[in-house]
């Protein structure tokens, strides 16, 4: 809850960093050294301003929580596949109005929290079979406050 509107470059500096709460500030961009951050697991960007889940973020394999709630994210899109380690993400509050297929590549996503965004219906991946087993470990999936039909 600062007022921040970017991270140094030199962030990258912090390479035993496991845990970074940046929520409540004013970034709609991350710089690319996030990724010498390998060995982060935790990431809370909450009511920023992004416009997508930046692509360095997705780059970050080390991250097994990633929450993006309350941004103007539109869409999940497919660069979320690339965090194999991901256990939770959390992107309520955004807008969402569609999660790519490659989500499912987080064969070790636990908890998924998509609510009070503007998903009319739940992606056919969901409940499609082969994507079931793949999102075997899913215990916890939120999608209340959507337009689902």
């Amino acid at each position: 809850n600062n007022h921040l509107e970017l991270l140094p470059d030199s962030i990258r500096l912090l390479s035993s960093l496991v845990t970074l709460h940046l929520p409540g500030n004013k970034l709609a961009s991350l710089p690319m050294t996030l990724v010498h951050m390998t060995a982060l697991q935790t990431l809370n960007l909450d009511g920023n301003r992004f416009a997508a889940v930046p692509s360095v973020v997705c780059r970050v394999s080390s991250l097994t929580s990633l929450s993006v709630s309350h941004n103007a994210i539109p869409v999940l899109d497919s660069d979320i596949g690339h965090l194999a380690n991901l256990r939770e993400l959390r992107a309520a509050g955004n807008g969402l109005e569609g999660v790519a297929e490659e989500l499912c590549d987080c064969s070790d996503l636990r908890l998924l929290h998509l609510q009070d965004n503007n998903l009319e219906m739940l992606p056919g991946w969901v409940c499609a079979a082969g994507h079931m087993e793949r999102l075997g470990k899913l215990a916890s999936l939120n999608v209340t406050g959507n337009r689902l039909r």
